[in-house]
């Protein structure tokens, strides 16, 4: 599923295989950041996956992290029904009493996601520049 990410202009996303989710989830755990994971089943076979995190040192906040839908699996509802659960579920959460907002990201090419996420009550607050290339080392040098 990581591997249909829209990447806006970008040419190469970084992979993350389930090892290094889980690591990561590891880490999160180890620094008090609860993470909430949910999956989509279609037709007997997982079409989407996402989670949620809450950080102990900003409270007031949550991060929607990732939201993958298998790609065969698109357009049949599944990103909007992940968030929504996932969204229901944080505010069950006792440690989520004090979030005011929840971040998430996508890539502003990505108008299908962009508009579910409107639907939902987001909006646009700032938006990331990523930037790439392989400068010269003659033009490092003038910096």
């Amino acid at each position: 599923m990581a591997d249909a990410d829209p990447l806006g202009g970008l040419t190469l996303a970084g992979k993350r295989d389930g090892d290094a989710r889980r690591r990561g989830d590891e880490r999160h755990a180890e620094g008090g950041v609860p993470a909430r994971a949910h999956l989509a089943w279609l037709d007997g076979r997982t079409a989407g996956y996402t989670q949620i995190l809450l950080a102990s040192d900003a409270p007031q906040m949550a991060l929607q992290d990732d939201t993958l839908v298998d790609r065969s699996c698109r357009g049949a509802g599944v990103a909007r029904a992940l968030k929504v659960v996932n969204l229901e579920h944080l505010q069950s959460l006792p440690q989520a009493s004090a979030t005011q907002w929840v971040q998430t990201y996508c890539a502003e090419t990505n108008t299908a996601i962009l508009a579910r996420k409107a639907a939902l009550g987001f909006r646009c607050v700032h938006v990331m520049t990523a930037l790439e290339g392989l400068p010269e080392a003659a033009a490092l040098r003038r910096t």
